[in-house]
């Protein structure tokens, strides 16, 4: 969207095919003086130029080198096109320009090189286009706009050059297409009903005439939620970062249920991971290929299947809530800045019965992880402000320990959540980011476990650990400076996979299983071994398993 602004008239007329010419003398400017070019002496009279018709196009006076008096600006027809006044090389006094046909164009005043009070500009059929208020050169109160044919357009309010209102267009019929909120100048949110649309996304949702959508903004860029309806039914859900589409996406039947979710990254030319199901809710197939990429489905019955769908009541999420006067928000993690490369990923042929991949090179793009798991102190506030039961924790006790009885889905959508309260981008890492960070990325010193070739120095598992989980940050970190990615929980990874690797294949698969890495404080030093992963139904939630978060370093 252009920002809404009252137009200034420059009174730099155009001249149709008539070429312009000055007589005699010409000027030149150096750093705001007016010179004869001949003489190099400051210059005082006047300067004409003519069409080649004759007739005068402008006559400009100067005085020691600097504008002075009355400007004027014809039109070829030699009907008057524009006044300025100067004193001194400041804009002083009325300033007026005209169309063609003899109507007003624009009018106001300056004062000592400012604009002020009120300035008008007008169509050429004399209606009023936009009147405002200019305080000591800046825009400031009430701007009205109108349409050509009379009907208000917008009411916009400015503080000293700063627009400051919500406001809301009218189209010149008086229908309502837009609601748009400004604050200190920047965009915050926007509401757009909509007419024929080039936008790909919402001819492929069905959008058309008087359908919405709902736009948060920052610093006037889309950021954070877009909603889009049809009928005042939520069609679609997307999520953006920086003005780039970045994010969790969900896409709704008429009646209200999940058609598909997923989430996109890389400008939303790719998708992570993605599920469809069928018009009751169920699970219809899934997949996870890191790097996919994906373009939205063009589906004609869409808006047929609108038009007879019941309304549905959408709400937000609540991000922020306030409790006996204490105000609760999101926590967010440290995290560590961790540069790509390439791992060798999986065992031999021999160690693949026993739960490796087989062997593989896998390349991950630089991101960011969180130093430590999710904790109790984290996840319950995500319970808290949408309403959930928060997870068991097994009579161990919550606070910094790591966040149990959780599931992928669980996991999945407190990403979403966080990535919309936060303004950032969150995911669950996928399987070649784990490892990577666990080995220690490009520090990497070959350990066996995360940071160390002695467990004990770096892990809670079943030796040390008393059988219950502890509090996060305690043992060593690895290489990456990163806690607990062998033993404390193990991990929830991003991608779906089959019950079993083919023999031979270095491929993920969709499927309906997902990884967890990194054994816990439950398992021996064998199972804790790095490249070791376990297949867990994503629905399952276990007092062994937590997760931790991944940021893409792209968006910093």
């Amino acid at each position: 969207m252009n920002k809404i602004t009252l137009i200034l008239l420059i009174f730099n007329l155009g001249c149709d095919s008539n070429a312009l010419f000055t007589k005699k003398i010409k000027i030149i400017e150096k750093e705001g003086l007016f010179y004869n070019q001949k003489t190099n002496e400051l210059y005082t009279g006047e300067i004409a130029k003519y069409y080649k018709n004759g007739k005068k196009y402008t006559s400009r006076n100067y005085l020691k080198g600097k504008k002075n008096g009355s400007h004027y600006f014809w039109h070829p027809n030699g009907q008057i096109g524009g006044i300025e006044n100067w004193n001194e090389g400041k804009r002083s006094g009325e300033w007026k320009s005209w169309y063609k046909n003899g109507q007003i164009k624009s009018q106001g005043k300056s004062r000592n090189g400012l604009d002020e009070g009120k300035w008008k500009s007008f169509y050429d059929n004399g209606q009023l286009k936009s009147s405002g208020f200019f305080l000591n050169g800046k825009q400031h109160g009430l701007e009205k706009q109108f349409h050509y044919n009379g009907m208000h357009k917008v009411d916009l309010i400015f503080k000293n050059g700063v627009m400051n209102c919500n406001y809301i267009v009218h189209d010149s019929l008086g229908k309502k297409v837009e609601e748009s909120n400004f604050v200190d100048g920047k965009l915050k949110r926007q509401i757009l009903w909509h007419g024929p649309t080039n936008d790909e996304c919402l001819r492929n949702c069905g959008v058309r005439w008087g359908d919405r959508t709902d736009i948060e903004y920052k610093n006037d860029k889309k950021h954070g939620l877009s909603l889009y309806y049809i009928n005042e039914n939520l069609i679609y859900k997307e999520t953006f970062l920086k003005g780039k589409k970045h994010g969790p996406f969900k896409w709704y039947y008429p009646n209200g249920k999940i058609r598909r979710e997923g989430f996109f990254i890389y400008n939303g030319q790719t998708t992570t991971w993605s599920r469809y199901y069928d018009n009751e809710g169920n699970l219809e197939h899934s997949f996870g290929d890191y790097g996919k990429e994906w373009y939205p489905m063009n589906e004609d019955s869409i808006r047929a299947a609108y038009e007879d769908s019941l309304k549905k009541t959408y709400t937000n999420d609540v991000f922020e809530l306030e409790i006996d006067g204490k105000r609760i928000v999101p926590k967010l993690s440290e995290f560590v800045a961790i540069e790509g490369g390439t791992i060798q990923m999986g065992g031999n042929f021999d160690e693949y019965e026993r739960g490796y991949p087989p062997l593989h090179n896998a390349t991950v793009h630089s991101f960011s992880m969180s130093k430590t798991e999710v904790t109790f102190d984290e996840y319950d506030i995500f319970c808290l402000l949408t309403g959930r039961i928060k997870p068991d924790d097994e009579g161990w006790g919550r606070g910094e320990r790591p966040v149990i009885n959780v599931s992928w889905y669980d996991a999945t959508e407190y990403c979403e959540w966080l990535s919309n309260a936060s303004g950032k981008s969150f995911r669950l890492p996928t399987q070649a980011e784990w490892e990577f960070a666990a080995r220690g990325g490009n520090k990497s010193k070959n350990h066996e476990f995360s940071g160390s070739n002695n467990i004990d120095s770096v892990a809670w598992y079943s030796e040390n650990s008393n059988k219950t989980t502890h509090p996060v940050g305690q043992k060593s970190p690895n290489e990456l400076g990163i806690y607990d990615m062998t033993g404390n929980v193990s991990e929830w990874c991003f991608e779906f996979i089959p019950n079993s690797y083919p023999p031979g294949s270095t491929d993920i698969y969709a499927g309906d299983r997902a990884f967890r890495r990194g054994g816990s404080f439950f398992t021996s030093p064998y199972s804790s071994h790095l490249s070791l992963f376990l297949k867990i139904r994503p629905h399952i939630k276990s007092r062994h398993c937590g997760f931790r978060l991944v940021l893409d370093n792209y968006l910093f």
